[in-house]
């Protein structure tokens, strides 16, 4: 999405990967302390799960990289589609089993998605702005903070909050919302290209 609404690439892959690597700890201590009051959260699970679908893979990844980066170069252009074909398996599983509960609230939760998602989109263009960075880091924090995994968090929440089979649920439309709203907004910024300012070309 960074790259469609040509913003700071660097940085956006900067930022993905401390949060991916912070992910472990972060996410389920979130968790527990935002929602632990309300449903029993396998914080530590939660964390291992997170380890063995995030970090490692990234880190994997990193090294296979580095290791052999020829290799990579050939297998990484079908990375993109593996990864969407993942995707829709498992959204696609966890919509069919919890089929009646999305019906009911298709319309409660496709609106709380897209509050999320925008607010996001807003205060991270707005505080990156009120901070007076240039436009291309602008847009490259409203995306990052805009955008979150939501495949991740529906298959942490299968695994971890298991007292609540549909807690899955607002994950999948969380998801779908996201990467609706972002592509359209990249596409909106990549159609109207930043100025050569001052600002822009600021250090």
């Amino acid at each position: 999405m960074t790259y469609l609404a040509r913003g700071n690439l660097a940085l956006s892959v900067c930022l993905t990967m401390i949060s991916t690597l912070l992910a472990f700890v972060m996410t389920p201590l979130w968790c527990q302390k935002l929602a632990g009051h309300y449903v029993p959260v396998d914080a530590w699970g939660m964390c291992v799960s997170t380890l063995q679908i995030v970090v490692v893979p990234v880190l994997l990844g990193a090294i296979c990289n580095w290791r052999f980066p020829k290799t990579v170069a050939r297998v990484s252009r079908y990375g993109q589609v593996l990864s969407i074909c993942a995707f829709l398996f498992i959204t696609g599983s966890i919509v069919a089993q919890n089929s009646e509960a999305v019906i009911a609230n298709a319309g409660i939760l496709f609106l709380a998605a897209l509050m999320l998602h925008v607010l996001g989109f807003g205060l991270g263009y707005a505080a990156a702005r009120l901070f007076g960075y240039p436009l291309d880091i602008v847009r490259t924090l409203s995306i990052e903070v805009g955008m979150q995994n939501g495949g991740l968090a529906a298959v942490l929440a299968k695994k971890n909050i298991s007292s609540m089979p549909l807690a899955t649920v607002p994950a999948v439309f969380s998801a779908l919302v996201q990467t609706f709203a972002g592509s359209m907004l990249a596409t909106w910024w990549r159609a109207h290209p930043m100025k050569k300012t001052a600002e822009t070309d600021a250090p």
